[in-house]
């Protein structure tokens, strides 16, 4: 979007607030199933059209016009591969921040 991207921006810190939460979410879910999870990574990619945002196409919308959660979760020996694609799909339907984004929230704001 400009500049050296040396820091995170407002869109790195909103992927990386979904990554955390499914994360989080998908910890949460198989520690109380008895999962051990050796592995898990998860990748949150976003696309956006910046011409919206800096006003040069007007019709380009503000906002991403998608995004990618990639989970890479691998349990200890012996666990059923079933019971961790269980774990990930409720933690799909427990994740905050997901279930925020897929179906919106109304946001006030105030000049004050």
């Amino acid at each position: 979007m400009g500049g050296d991207h040396d820091l995170p921006n407002p869109g790195d810190l909103l992927s990386a607030a979904l990554a955390a939460c499914l994360d989080s979410t998908i910890r949460i879910i198989a520690d109380r199933n008895g999962v051990v999870l050796d592995h898990l990574v998860v990748d949150v990619r976003s696309e956006v059209d910046v011409r919206g945002t800096h006003m040069v196409d007007t019709s380009v919308p503000v906002g991403f016009q998608g995004i990618t959660c990639d989970i890479c979760a691998r349990a200890a020996d012996g666990t059923d591969p079933a019971l961790v694609r269980k774990i990930v799909v409720a933690a799909e339907r427990s994740c905050v921040n997901l279930q925020t984004l897929r179906n919106g929230v109304t946001v006030e704001t105030t000049l004050r």
